[in-house]
């Protein structure tokens, strides 16, 4: 009896669990597949929806989908029916790498193949050895990997009417593993064999994936002019299909191949442009590029305090996601930056850190990248011994892998260095001459590359065109004879459409007329009415601050003259003098808060970013709080529109008044940056977090800060930061035609 109490208990649990992870349009579909489970008896078709319904719950009910899957393990063995037991085979390696157990998700995808070629499911067989293959590739593990692959695009050859679509999948996922060990060549030739296979002029998701993966390769070989049209081909795609996740991405790569050609402030550009977006998707937390590439960036421009801000954060991030070729690159990039700071001992440390994670994954290039710093550590600690052994080791490393052309210039120079040394004038020099021939043929590369590029889009159009012309004769041939038969009839139904269209399109310029009026009126009223009500606002601060604030203070004065005088003898009405003193201390400094909150005077005074600067440096006067600023422009706010500097100043302050008040926070970043056409404000704390309820909805403050910046066209977003606590977002136009 006691055991079926705690069962009904357990099962009342799970139910509640489910009840609050599942989403309403999930829990529909998983009635729905339960209904045929329970009331089907066609194993096949069982088979077939308790699959299905595994595939419908989230991982954190990934206990449950695994029963389903072993119950329709259980009956495909049972049935003998070895095509399905394949599938489940499939679906439960799926549901395991998704848990990060890729060894046993590995272990599973065999059985998938054995039971596909007991089965002799072809296609089935393909799957299996793609899956085995992506998941060797994440555990870096890359022969075997590129082994597995390699026998799915085999498998995939001998089913003709799936050929194009398995073929694209291998091939693209070829191609991403020799991205990531470093071996470009052979990842642009499959990453073209993709392209060629789906076809370059459709317009798919999983197309702008392989554009932008190519543009990498090619970025990361100084081929900067072809890589930029991928990069650009990939932006397209995703833009048509608003998938900001993927624009986050290309944009990001757009901004390393500015930071390959030295123009950090075009690269920062776009990399704060791919942070904003990943803050907002919450991808900056899983991911250490955003931060390590805009750390580049301000290193590149002598930014160090901020380079340093935000290395510490990628590195922070780096620390904590299960990906090594990331960790890798973190501490490598990190490593570099500290050894242009000369901090010789923590930039050994990142590096050889980074020199064991390349090794394992055998990335060739990064590791003759990551010996070379290193060999110029050594040189700078004046052991020339281990550097000679390190410089061998990179250029033994030429012959087995692809070099990035600046690898090998890196490399050269830190020879140079060393040869300049120990005084080896013969190797010197054959390393001079070895330096300028790379650098040259690098700039004549680029050069050829854009001549040529040019020259191909000029003959291709020149064809097109001439094809045209030749359609366009054969066409006029072809309704030459038709042309006069109707004539008549065509002229009378042209002058009955034109009149048509006149009339129409003259009722509507009317119309737009009148609503063009109309706005442009209603603009000019709000307009209007703001500015009144900014003069009034002033008008009254001012009054408030210099006449009935001096009021009060020469009436404090008095009283407090009249207290100490000793002319009043009496204890009571002593205390009362006093007691009128303090009131009007407080009265006067009601009256300036007032005044302030009205119109500020330091921002009328100074300016939007002294003001704020002043702002930040009364609330870190306090122990409580901390608030780190970094703001980027604003300097010259005089071609915004009038009421946008105060807009952004109240926002501001309001929102560190309620975090103050309310959010039990130690820490608050506020972040400010100028775009070209806008400025984007960014406050995170570490408090308690933003409860959505409605008093915090409706808040009077709150509504009156959402209506300010909807009037100047911005948009404004409060939500829980990743951290716990609360981010507020806004970004406003300065420029509104």
């Amino acid at each position: 009896m006691r055991f079926k109490l705690q069962l009904k208990v357990l099962s009342l649990f799970i139910l509640l669990i489910t009840k609050f992870t599942l989403k309403a349009q999930d829990k529909r579909v998983l009635d729905s597949l339960t209904n045929i489970i329970e009331h089907t008896s066609d194993n096949d078709l069982k088979i077939e929806t308790l699959l299905k319904r595994s595939d419908v719950y989230p991982l954190a009910l990934s206990e449950r989908a695994e029963q389903d899957i072993l119950q329709a393990e259980k009956i495909a063995l049972a049935d003998s029916n070895y095509k399905r037991l394949a599938e489940v085979y499939n679906f439960y390696g799926y549901l395991l790498r998704a848990l990060g157990n890729n060894q046993k998700a590995i272990t599973v995808f065999g059985k998938s193949r054995a039971a596909a070629i007991t089965g002799d499911r072809v296609t089935l067989k393909g799957h299996a050895e793609q899956n085995m293959g992506t998941t060797y590739a994440s555990l870096a593990k890359n022969d075997s990997a590129l082994y597995w692959l390699d026998e799915a695009y085999r498998t995939y050859s001998s089913v003709e009417n799936t050929k194009t679509q398995f073929f694209l999948n291998v091939v693209a996922s070829k191609g991403l593993l020799y991205n990531n060990i470093g071996k470009y060549d052979l990842a642009i030739i499959e990453f073209d064999k993709a392209i060629a296979l789906y076809g370059s002029d459709t317009e798919n998701r999983i197309l702008s994936g392989i554009y932008g993966n190519k543009g990498n390769a090619l970025n990361l070989m100084h081929k900067h002019e072809e890589a930029i049209d991928n990069y650009i081909k990939a932006l397209k795609i995703n833009e048509k299909y608003k998938d900001s996740a993927r624009i986050m991405y290309n944009l990001n790569n757009i901004g390393l191949l500015f930071s390959n050609l030295n123009d950090y402030q075009t690269a920062k550009k776009y990399h704060l442009r791919a942070l904003t977006i990943a803050k907002r998707l919450g991808y900056d937390e899983r991911n250490p590029y955003y931060n390590m590439n805009l750390a580049q960036d301000y290193k590149g421009l002598q930014r160090i305090d901020s380079a340093y801000i935000n290395f510490k954060k990628a590195l922070e991030i780096a620390a904590t996601v299960d990906n090594d070729s990331w960790r890798a690159v973190t501490y490598r990039n990190y490593g570099n930056f500290l050894l242009t700071q000369k901090d010789y001992k923590a930039a050994e440390e990142y590096l050889t850190k980074a020199l064991k994670i390349f090794e394992g994954i055998q990335n060739i290039t990064e590791i003759a990248s990551v010996k070379s710093s290193l060999a110029s550590i050594k040189i700078e600690n004046n052991k020339p011994g281990e550097a000679q052994t390190l410089l061998n080791s990179v250029d033994s490393l030429k012959g087995v892998g692809y070099l990035r052309p600046m690898t090998t210039a890196i490399a050269n120079q830190v020879a140079i260095e060393y040869d300049s040394i120990i005084g080896n004038k013969d190797s010197l020099l054959v390393n001079y001459k070895r330096q300028l021939t790379l650098l040259d043929s690098l700039y004549n590369q680029n050069e050829k590359m854009a001549v040529l590029k040019a020259e191909a889009n000029y003959q291709i159009e020149r064809q097109e065109l001439l094809h045209q012309i030749e359609v366009q004769k054969s066409k006029q041939k072809r309704i030459t004879t038709l042309v006069f038969a109707i004539v008549l009839a065509g002229i009378a139904i042209i002058i009955l459409i034109v009149m048509v269209l006149k009339r129409r399109q003259a009722k509507l310029l009317h119309t737009a007329q009148l609503e063009q009026l109309e706005q442009e009126h209603l603009l000019n009223l709000a307009n209007t009415l703001s500015q009144a009500e900014q003069d009034e606002r002033k008008n009254i601060a001012h009054k408030l601050h210099d006449e009935v604030g001096n009021l009060l203070s020469i009436a404090q004065l008095n009283v407090s003259q009249l207290a100490t005088s000793g002319g009043i003898q009496e204890t009571g009405q002593l205390a009362k003098l006093q007691a009128t003193s303090r009131v009007l201390g407080e009265i006067t400094e009601s009256i300036r808060t007032i005044s302030h909150s009205l119109m500020p005077i330091a921002l009328e005074k100074f300016g939007l970013k002294p003001a704020l600067q002043d702002l930040v440096n009364l609330l870190n006067t306090s122990d409580d709080i901390h608030v780190e600023v970094i703001i980027d422009g604003i300097e010259d706010t005089a071609l915004w529109p009038t009421q946008l500097p105060l807009t952004i100043y109240r926002m501001v302050n309001e929102v560190l008044n309620n975090i103050l008040k309310h959010a039990k926070a130690g820490n608050i970043l506020l972040q400010i940056i100028e775009l070209e056409n806008a400025v984007t404000v960014y406050i995170e704390d570490d408090g308690i977090g933003y409860i959505d309820t409605a008093n915090t909805k409706n808040g009077r403050g709150l509504v009156m800060l959402k209506n300010s910046i909807e009037y100047c066209k911005g948009m404004i977003e409060i939500s829980k930061a990743p951290n716990g606590g609360t981010f507020v977002f806004a970004e406003i136009p300065t420029h509104i035609d």
